[in-house]
């Protein structure tokens, strides 16, 4: 009992620490799109208040908002994001939270940041408890990283939907590691991959996979090979089944979705903040993006790509994979023989969102932001390769 108190103050004063950092660059960034007077933060801002005003006024009945009926047109006329139905979506998944804080601003972004805070303290747990000597390297990656801490901490998409995927790895660390998981972290993953269908569908459709993959991987009551058979064939049924699930998961609408995210975001972007890709839209030119858009997603930016802010702190972080990488060009063997199973399929799953968010976000900014589904998993796991000490990554 005596060890037991003093590891929970320290365990406390940690997540108390952690939220509050967050807390301070949230509002620190909040600050900085008020004073530009743009940015996606002052949108959601502005639509929660519009429907709060709507319901105490009467204007909206509740009724209305829960049967998700078409809005009054006196309400609908002044939300921004009403005709983008995935952001819309997510205003109602904030609404709750707004309404609770009374509509006081600084109140809600503790209570958002609060809430991410507990899924990634969650994951941090779990990382420290399997793999203890990666403690330091996880909390980092988790809540130090400039895009980690800069991303998910306003009322963006990002606050609640990146904690909550890595909520996902953490449950899936779990399973991996005991092959039971609780009906809780069970009922969990499956709202987290609902909230991803409704607000971010490319999210979803490589992180379900990813799920059943583990879980078919990690049962012990099959022989291994048919295990590694099932963990492919699984996931590639359910890429197949895609189009069935969002109709912008076809072929078709998936290369034209790419390609007009691809053209907006050059379009729109600094000329010295873009990664120039061959990709005009075609498969021949997807193809020829591949490679570069890896490495874009992986190991850039460097101090000295792009703007001065851009270099600088986001460049930061990327030193430390491309340090890794020259680690392993020595190591690999010794490294590569001791990963188990589910960490490969965990790299699969990095390269396949690398490549395609590198295609879709050729900008220093917007990928940080879109590759965030990975990046901490990525930095920690680079981490890995180099910090000394016994490698045990059973």
């Amino acid at each position: 009992m005596r060890h037991w108190k003093p590891f929970v103050a320290q365990e406390r004063t940690l997540f108390i620490l952690s939220w509050g950092w967050r807390y301070a660059v949230a509002m620190a960034v909040i600050a900085y799109y008020k004073h530009l007077q743009e940015g996606d933060i002052l949108v959601y801002l502005h639509d929660l208040q519009v429907l709060q005003s709507a319901l105490q006024t009467g204007l909206l009945p509740w009724q209305d908002l829960l049967s998700f009926a078409p809005l009054p047109q006196a309400v609908s006329i002044q939300l921004w994001l009403y005709t983008q139905p995935r952001a819309y979506a997510f205003v109602l998944c904030l609404l709750p939270l707004w309404l609770l804080s009374g509509g006081i601003e600084p109140l809600f972004v503790a209570v958002v940041v609060g809430i991410g805070n507990v899924l990634l303290y969650r994951c941090f747990t779990s990382i420290k408890c399997y793999y203890p000597h990666l403690a330091l390297p996880a909390f980092i990656a988790l809540f130090l990283l400039p895009s980690m801490a800069i991303w998910t901490t306003p009322p963006l998409k990002e606050s609640l939907v990146i904690p909550a995927i890595y909520y996902v790895y953490a449950c899936l660390l779990h399973y991996c590691h005991r092959r039971r998981l609780a009906f809780v972290h069970f009922l969990g993953t499956g709202f987290v991959l609902f909230l991803l269908w409704k607000t971010k569908y490319y999210y979803f459709a490589t992180l379900a996979p990813l799920v059943a993959a583990c879980f078919v991987l990690c049962c012990r009551r099959l022989p291994k090979t048919a295990l590694l058979i099932l963990a492919v064939v699984i996931p590639a049924v359910f890429v197949y089944l895609l189009p069935f699930i969002h109709p912008n998961l076809s072929l078709h609408a998936f290369m034209a979705a790419l390609w007009q995210n691809h053209r907006d975001i050059v379009r729109l972007s600094n000329p010295a903040n873009v990664y120039p890709l061959p990709f005009d839209g075609h498969p021949g030119s997807l193809i020829q993006s591949v490679l570069p858009a890896l490495f874009n997603a992986l190991f850039r930016p460097f101090p000295w790509d792009g703007t001065l802010w851009a270099g600088l702190v986001l460049g930061t972080e990327c030193l430390l994979p491309v340090a890794a990488m020259f680690f392993l060009l020595k190591k690999r063997k010794r490294l590569f023989s001791a990963l188990p199973a589910y960490w490969w399929l965990l790299l699969l799953f990095i390269a396949g969102n690398a490549v395609l968010l590198g295609i879709a976000a050729p900008n220093i900014s917007a990928l940080s932001r879109y590759r965030l589904i990975y990046w901490a998993l990525w930095w920690l796991l680079c981490a890995s390769f180099i910090i000394p000490g016994k490698k045990d990554y059973k």
